[in-house]
């Protein structure tokens, strides 16, 4: 009999299960997928073997359906949809979704994954990073309110499939973010 144990995405307060950090409040855990539907294992059934297994079959199996370019603001964001909710999951290979679609460089790109399904993506090109960012604060934040599966109201910066978690808040002024240091160092060097 075979299993088909995938990595899935959850809110960290919403996981059950064995878990392991993703992002700022998101956490991966392994789900068995069945006929009779998805059951995240626990600690007793799973090693390093089987996340690694289960991550090699996500990152084979899981694409975007849709892949549409959104004018937001006067830049463009990518928007990747999925009908599964194991969608966001192929966020760490984003270069084997996207690689001929979006040329995702050494400066990564501004992510985010309001719902379990769907992502939003901007690469970092050049200097319409900061208004890439005001433009999908409020989108991602919306979003994920609106659900159902929602997973992140956060803007991450993705590099080489690592995400760091980009502080928002909205200002008087408009939205508002604090760019970690090496984000920061690539939109001083764009302006």
């Amino acid at each position: 009999m075979e299993f088909d144990v995938r990595v899935r995405l959850l809110p960290s307060d919403m996981a059950t299960g064995v878990v392991r950090p993703f992002a700022e409040g998101v956490v991966q855990t392994l789900t068995l997928r069945g006929i009779d539907g998805d059951r995240q294992l626990d600690a007793d059934e799973v090693d390093d073997e089987l996340w690694e297994s289960a991550w090699a079959l996500t990152r084979m199996l899981e694409r975007p359906q849709e892949i549409n370019t959104i004018d937001a603001s006067g830049t463009s964001l990518v928007h990747l949809f999925s009908d599964t909710d194991y969608g966001a999951t192929f966020v760490p290979y984003l270069r084997d979704v996207l690689d001929d679609d979006l040329r995702v460089g050494a400066k990564g790109a501004l992510v985010s994954m309001p719902l379990a399904n769907s992502v939003l993506v901007h690469a970092i090109n050049d200097s319409s990073v900061v208004q890439a960012a005001q433009a999908m604060i409020p989108i991602t934040r919306q979003v994920h309110k609106s659900g159902p599966n929602s997973l992140s109201p956060h803007v991450y910066w993705w590099r080489d499939g690592d995400l760091t978690w980009i502080p928002t808040y909205f200002g008087r002024d408009g939205v508002e973010f604090h760019a970690p240091n090496g984000l920061a160092d690539l939109i001083a060097q764009e302006d």
